[in-house]
């Protein structure tokens, strides 16, 4: 991960589920380089949310967050897999306010890569072993992550035997 803003000091919690794995203020305006290794101990099958939370002092225009890597039991998830929560401030508002904006503000939300420049949350949901749900029937998959590596697909393993 990468955080920068140009302005301010910034705010970056890493949680899964409600456990928090990483919280801090950087106060400089360089870029942060981030890598986190943690162990978390998965004890049930159900869904799991991995919610990455940045927020600051001040909003200003050059700033991001660049997510370039999440891997959980050696298996990656996608980074444009995440789902944006930003939050509400003025700029947003009135982005909201047109319906070309709306129209940006959808595509933003539904198509974010991996470079994202709002405070807000960013969530990665994921199954451990989990089946298929009522949720596909509409389109919606959350990613599966194996507890047993040999049933993952060799192109999401993060390290290829």
């Amino acid at each position: 991960m990468e955080a920068f803003n140009a302005e301010s000091s910034y705010n970056i919690m890493i949680k899964i589920n409600e456990h928090t794995l990483f919280h801090q203020t950087f106060h400089s305006t360089k870029i942060q380089k981030l890598k986190i290794y943690e162990y978390v101990d998965y004890v049930e099958s159900n869904v799991n949310k991995v919610n990455i939370i940045w927020s600051g002092d001040k909003e200003c225009e050059n700033k991001h967050l660049k997510i370039y890597k999440l891997v959980i039991n050696d298996q990656h998830i996608a980074p444009h897999s995440v789902i944006s929560y930003p939050v509400e401030n003025d700029y947003i508002k009135t982005l909201k306010s047109t319906k070309e904006g709306q129209l940006e503000y959808r595509k933003k939300i539904l198509y974010p890569g991996h470079e994202h420049g709002w405070y807000g949350t960013y969530q990665f949901r994921f199954g451990i072993d989990s089946s298929p749900t009522s949720a596909d029937a509409l389109g919606i998959r959350d990613n599966v992550i194996y507890s047993n590596m040999e049933r993952g697909t060799h192109s999401k393993r993060a390290n290829k035997k």
